[in-house]
Order: structure tokens, then sequence, then C-alpha cells
């Protein structure tokens, strides 16, 4: 994959791991004090291609779409639209949608091959 994008809310591994199989990475967080930690981390560790950006991770970072895969870790009670529309052709989202009971992960294909 070429370009990959990531709700921040997951504050682990996963940024680094996504860095060894995409070419770049972008990854929106809310709050930026944790923005400016991950970046030290990420820049100590030699990290060059992962971007990041402070936001709503709901809304994307439609500078840089399309994307070939949009991993968001929050969940949403609705798949939100602009990530839908941020995503290239053949792209994937893997968001979990629902409520506090009902959440349900899952990945979806907006373009899906038909035969």
């Amino acid at each position: 994959m070429k370009r990959c994008w990531r709700s921040a809310r997951d504050r682990d591994i996963r940024p680094r791991c996504w860095r060894s199989f995409c070419f770049n990475v972008f990854s929106v967080e809310r709050i930026r004090a944790l923005s400016r930690k991950a970046r030290t981390l990420l820049d100590q560790l030699g990290y060059q291609n992962i971007a990041l950006h402070v936001g709503d991770g709901t809304i994307g970072w439609s500078e840089h779409a399309p994307y070939d895969a949009i991993l968001v870790s929050a969940g949403s009670p609705a798949t939100p639209k602009p990530l839908l529309e941020q995503l290239g052709l053949r792209g994937r989202l893997v968001i979990p949608v629902g409520d506090e009971q009902n959440a349900v992960a899952g990945a979806r294909d907006p373009h899906p091959i038909r035969f």
C-alpha cells in the first residue's frame, strides 16, 4: 500500500507497524500533547514516513487523500461520510460502528468488483 490513514485513538505500537507496510502513514490525533509525544518518539526511532495532524478524526485528512486504507480505532454511531470520500479506488476502511453496547468492527469496500 502507498497511502494509509489512521485515527490516533490507539496510542500504542500500531502506527509503527503500519509504517512497515505502507509507504506513507497519515495519523490524526485529537489531543495536541499526545501528538507531540508521538512525534518525539517517532523521531527518536527514525521513522520519517509518518505524518501527524491534530484534529477531528471523523473528517479525516483530505489534503493527502485518496488513501489505500483507513483504520479508525475510535467507535462511531455510523460510518463518517468524509472517510468514505477519501478512500481511493479499491481502498479499504476499517472502523467500529454502533453504540457502546452494540459496536461492530467492520471493513468496508466502497468500490467492490462485481462479476
